[in-house]
C-alpha cells in the first residue's frame, strides 16, 4: 500500500473518532463538560498539533527510538502533526471532561505525590536498564510537566491530580475512554501502516502493543489535553481581541 495512501486512511479513522466523540460528549449534562465550540478545538488541535508532533517526533520517535515512520520526507512530518497530532489534540479536548474543585492544598499534596513517583521511576530508569522502565519514566515526566502546567498556569487540577485526590470513578472513566481511543488508533494502523513501535528494539510483539494502548496513549492525549487547553486560551483571546 502506498504510504501517503495509508495517512489518509489514519486521518480518516480519527477524523471519525473526534466525530463519535464529539457527539458522545454531547449527552454529557453542561456542568460536566467544556463548552468548546467545533471551530475552537479544530483552531487548537490544528496549531497545537503542530507543536506537540513535531516535538513528540523529534524527542520520543527520533531521540528515544519508540517509533519511526514510514515515510521519512519533511513533508510528511508536518503534514503528520498538523493533521494527525492535531486530530488527536482536538480528540483529547473533546474527551476531556470539566474540572472537578480541588482545594488548592490538597492538589499541591496530589502533585507532591505525582512528582515523587516519577522521580522513583526515572531513578529506577537509570540503574535498571529495561525499556519498559524508561519508557515509563520518559511517560511519567511528560505527565507530570503536563499536571504542573495546568495546575499553575491554567489554574485547574489536571486529572491525573484530580485521580491522585480521591476522584476514582472520574479517573477510571478517563483511562478507558483514552484505551478506546487509542485502540482504534492502532486498528487503524494496522489496516493503514504509517507507524511502528520499537519499546523492545524489535518486531513489535503482543506485550508492546497492549502496553502501548493501555499506558502509551494515557501519555500522548495528556500531553495532546495540556498543549490543546493552553492554545485554546490563546485562541479564545485573539479572537476576542477581534
Amino acid at each position: 500500500m502506498n504510504h501517503w495512501v495509508a495517512f489518509a486512511g489514519i486521518i480518516a479513522a480519527q477524523g471519525v473518532v473526534l466525530a463519535l466523540v464529539e457527539r458522545l460528549g454531547r449527552a454529557l449534562r453542561p456542568n460536566q463538560r467544556y463548552e468548546h465550540k467545533s471551530w475552537e478545538v479544530l483552531a487548537a488541535g490544528l496549531i497545537g498539533g503542530l507543536a506537540l508532533g513535531l516535538a513528540f517526533d523529534q524527542l520520543i520517535g527520533q531521540r528515544f527510538g519508540f517509533f519511526q515512520y514510514y515515510l521519512e520526507s519533511p513533508w510528511f512530518r508536518i503534514a503528520n502533526a498538523t493533521l494527525s497530532y492535531g486530530l488527536a489534540v482536538a480528540t483529547a479536548l473533546q474527551l476531556s471532561p470539566k474540572p472537578t474543585p480541588v482545594d488548592s492544598e490538597r492538589a499541591a499534596r496530589s502533585l507532591g505525590v505525582l512528582l515523587l513517583a516519577c522521580a522513583t521511576c526515572i531513578g529506577a530508569a537509570t540503574f535498571l536498564p529495561n525499556p519498559f522502565i524508561f519508557a515509563g519514566a520518559v511517560g511519567g515526566t511528560i505527565i507530570a510537566i503536563g499536571e504542573v502546567l495546568e495546575l499553575w498556569v491554567l489554574g485547574n487540577a489536571g486529572p491525573v491530580v484530580e485521580a491522585i485526590s480521591g476522584y476514582y470513578s472520574r479517573a477510571l472513566g478517563n483511562w478507558i475512554a483514552v484505551v478506546l481511543v487509542g485502540s482504534v488508533y492502532e486498528l487503524a494502523n494496522t489496516a493503514f501502516p504509517v507507524w511502528r513501535w520499537s519499546i523492545e528494539s524489535s518486531p513489535p510483539s503482543f506485550l508492546t502493543e497492549l502496553t502501548i494502548v493501555v499506558f502509551g496513549y494515557v501519555v500522548l492525549l495528556h500531553a495532546s489535553r495540556t498543549i490543546g487547553l493552553v492554545v485554546l486560551r490563546l485562541v479564545r483571546r485573539i479572537y476576542l481581541m477581534n
